[in-house]
């Protein structure tokens, strides 16, 4: 099964495998938390939590682009991100959102019982 949860609920728990989404810089850390550098430490602590659940793996994205409020903005990778050790990742190639309608009914496949 796939549990959906912020990095807050999380605490505590463990799972096999982990996906954190959205590091990119004014998503994790915050936006919130630059004015206030007690705000940085906590959401670095939390981004150490969130790491800290996976039992076997993690992956970890972040965006190049994003629609916000309807308009496509260029987005920078999280400092936390960056901060982890080049040894330490394998970098994919990225999801291409453009999809076949042969790829969309297999994917509708996956849900038949």
């Amino acid at each position: 099964s796939v549990a959906l949860m912020t990095i807050h609920a999380a605490k505590g728990l463990e799972f096999p495998v982990v996906f954190i989404v959205g590091l990119n810089d004014g998503t994790l850390p915050h936006f919130r938390s630059f004015d206030e550098p007690e705000g940085r430490q906590e959401e670095r602590r939390l981004f150490y939590v969130a790491l800290t659940r996976a039992q076997e793996e993690v992956f970890l994205t972040h965006t190049k682009q994003r629609l916000w409020f309807g308009r496509k903005t260029v987005r920078h990778v999280s400092p936390y991100l960056e901060a982890i050790q080049e040894d330490l990742k394998q970098y994919k190639k990225p999801f291409s959102g453009r999809s076949t309608a042969k790829k969309r009914s297999a994917q509708l496949s996956l849900f038949e019982l």
